[in-house]
């Protein structure tokens, strides 16, 4: 008996040392996969803050990734990033090969049943936040009446935009319908870059823009005074912009807060990376934990302060828990839609 047990233990022992073996090789080996690939990151937008954020990441999340891989920037614009939405999602590689910078507004466009959306926002893999979003409403100083928001509740403002699925457009043509005032869209820019220019030659009065924009490509606005600034659509006032008023401070009504409180989920969501659907668990995680490295890398945090750019991350797995939206209120979901669907002239 003393001998079969003996044997069995032995065995036994074989086995489970059989299993390490076989669990080691199956292992995800990220140094070998990774040395000597291209990570694809396609950035939803053309020039401006969002594609330098973009582009930051790209150059500094290699360093971070075993093998050190090459990660590649890829701008893929239009339709306020739903092109890149729909495509990141549709045909995006699930092999870890592929990151994506999507526009803040990906979990609200699903929520109001956007045309076009083509995407389940929880499917995608968040790997990381640099800043949450700060939109501001910047109008011309020159020949124009208008000196603050209260203005624009009086007086037509013509306001360049990217497209009404862009928040640049969202975002005004909700304070039309929540604070009374009158913006008048202009619809049709490319991109950031080209509405900042529309107001310099006088083609629109003023244009909605991320805080990150205003600093990589008009960052004398802030001091030049050419233009004024007249709200920020954050739920309060940033320590960025302690004299701009915050949009909730001009809607009172409880059941327009509410409204409101949907559509800044865009302003949680930032600017942020994430991976295509199906990436395996394994890979994401080391996706994860190279981007919470780089957040760390003193490389990267000198050319976050050299740049001025707003900086506010988020890990992952945080991130990713804001993809999974609770109940909506139907009269709040309602309203929403209705706003967001109103002819924006």
């Amino acid at each position: 008996m003393k001998h079969m047990i003996g044997r069995m233990v032995a065995a036994a022992t074989v086995f489970a040392a059989g299993l390490g073996v076989c669990g080691s090789a199956s292992a995800f080996d990220a140094a070998s996969f990774y040395k000597g690939k291209n990570i694809d990151l396609i950035i939803a937008s053309g020039p401006g803050g969002f594609d330098f954020v973009g582009r930051l990441v790209a150059r500094h999340l290699g360093d971070h990734i075993p093998g050190h891989p090459n990660v590649v920037p890829q701008n893929m614009p239009g339709a306020g990033g739903l092109v890149a939405a729909n495509y990141v999602f549709r045909r995006g590689r699930s092999d870890g090969t592929m990151l994506a910078q999507l526009p803040a507004n990906l979990i609200l466009e699903e929520v109001l049943h956007a045309p076009g959306v083509a995407y389940k926002a929880a499917q995608f893999n968040m790997i990381g936040r640099i800043a949450s979003g700060i939109n501001l409403t910047v109008v011309r100083s020159a020949d124009t009446k208008i000196q603050t928001l209260q203005d624009a509740m009086s007086t037509p403002t013509r306001v360049a935009t990217t497209g009404p699925a862009s928040l640049v457009e969202v975002f005004p043509n909700v304070l039309n319908h929540l604070g009374g005032t009158k913006f008048k869209f202009i619809a049709g820019y490319n991109d950031t870059a080209s509405t900042m220019l529309a107001i310099e030659r006088g083609e629109a009065d003023a244009a909605t823009i991320g805080l990150n924009s205003l600093y990589s490509l008009r960052r004398g606005w802030l001091t030049n005074g050419a233009v004024r600034f007249l709200v920020q659509y954050t739920p309060e006032r940033s320590p960025r912009l302690p004299n701009v008023p915050a949009v909730t401070e001009f809607v009172k009504s409880k059941d327009d807060q509410a409204v409101l409180k949907l559509f800044l989920t865009a302003v949680t969501l930032g600017q942020y990376i994430t991976a295509p659907p199906n990436v395996p668990a394994d890979r994401v995680k080391v996706l994860r934990d190279a981007f919470d490295a780089m957040l760390k890398d003193p490389s990267f945090l000198k050319d976050i302060e050299a740049s001025n750019t707003w900086f506010d991350p988020m890990g992952g797995e945080e991130l990713q828990k804001l993809t999974a939206v609770g109940p909506i209120d139907a009269g709040v979901l309602e309203k929403a839609r209705e706003i967001r669907y109103s002819e924006n002239k």
